[in-house]
């Protein structure tokens, strides 16, 4: 193989790509989930990775508006190509998927909500002291409370009798 017939004929990786070899006669794309904003990289080294708590499926991307955010519920580490599903009954904090804890419920997109908040006028709801509950059927009066029948409105009525927890429904 013969070299440059000038100095001219050696010209920059464009945006998203790179070479690292001497003597290259093509640029590499930087690989999905990373992204590179300046021309003439020599060096994967070069291209940066998406943030932690976006995707890319995009070889050779050239700026970060290529990383997009994962959904509620969903998680994915610098770099990544997807975004991965928290297991029912977990949310998601500072990437991480957490267990809901007790006296919560998670819903499918990965929100937690507070069986209280659920339900304003009654402190006595909890979840048998259960994790990872889903749904606020899984919010219950507390031993000594029972849920009397709301209008069709859904409000709630919360009266003390010494009976089994029995489940609140919307």
């Amino acid at each position: 193989a013969s070299g440059a017939a000038s100095a001219s004929t050696c010209i920059d990786c464009d945006l998203g790509k790179y070479s690292d070899a001497a003597g290259s006669t093509a640029c590499i794309n930087c690989r999905a989930g990373t992204y590179l904003p300046t021309p003439g990289a020599n060096s994967s080294d070069a291209c940066v990775l998406c943030a932690a708590g976006k995707k890319s499926g995009e070889a050779g991307a050239t700026s970060e508006e290529a990383c997009e955010e994962c959904g509620p519920g969903s998680i994915a580490g610098a770099g990544s190509t997807s975004c991965d599903g928290c297991d029912p009954g977990q949310y998601t904090e500072a990437e991480e998927c957490i267990d809901c804890p007790a006296g919560t419920y998670c819903t499918p997109n990965g929100e937690k909500n507070n069986c209280v908040t659920a339900a304003p006028e009654s402190e006595n709801t909890w979840t048998r002291g259960a994790e990872r509950s889903t749904h606020i059927t899984d919010c219950v009066c507390r031993p000594g409370w029972y849920r009397a029948a709301g209008s069709r409105n859904q409000t709630w009525t919360y009266k003390y009798q010494n009976f089994d927890s029995h489940p609140m429904t919307p």
